[in-house]
């Protein structure tokens, strides 16, 4: 059937992805962004065939994120561009967390924590609110706030990664 065949397609064309991005560290840092960008293109396609005009997607900061921060294109240009104001990217920080990452117990794992060096997760911590959301778009420009959201900052990044560096510059995960 057709839409089987869609998928079959678009089954191949992944494994194709995973192992071109394999193939070199270039390729994978060149072009990781572009393969989840068209990714989400046939998902939206497969979502209008339906009769849905969104969707929701979760990954990365660094992935989503609409400014240029990283020597490559990232997910969320290439959404910004194609679907301008449609595309709305929401981040996530955290002020403490925890990861299950290779080390020297149970089973070759460890829990390790980490703590943000983001100004404004860290100062979440001491308000009163459990969680918290901020539109920095529509913070006022003159305002501290607009100010400190829209310079260049650390975010929490963990992953299969460890190095002790870690819990000695915090920046470094």
């Amino acid at each position: 059937s057709d839409p089987e065949w869609r998928r079959a397609l678009m089954d191949y064309n992944t494994l194709f992805y995973g192992i071109h991005l394999n193939s070199t560290a270039s390729a994978y840092t060149r072009d990781r962004d572009n393969y989840m960008f068209m990714c989400v293109q046939w998902i939206m396609e497969e979502e209008a065939r339906r009769g849905n005009t969104k969707i929701m997607l979760s990954a990365h900061n660094g992935h989503i994120g609409k400014a240029k921060v990283n020597v490559y294109k990232t997910l969320g240009m290439y959404l910004d561009e194609e679907y301008g104001e449609k595309y709305y990217a929401l981040g996530t920080d955290f002020y403490k967390g925890s990861v299950n990452q290779p080390g020297a117990g149970e089973n070759g794992r460890v829990i390790n924590y980490y703590y943000t060096s983001n100004p404004i997760a860290a100062n979440m911590k001491n308000s009163t609110l459990e969680q918290g959301f901020i539109d920095f778009e529509s913070l006022p420009k003159d305002e501290k706030l607009y100010r400190i959201t829209h310079k260049r900052m650390h975010q929490g990044s963990m992953s299969e990664a460890y190095s002790p560096l870690m819990y000695v510059i915090p920046k470094t995960y």
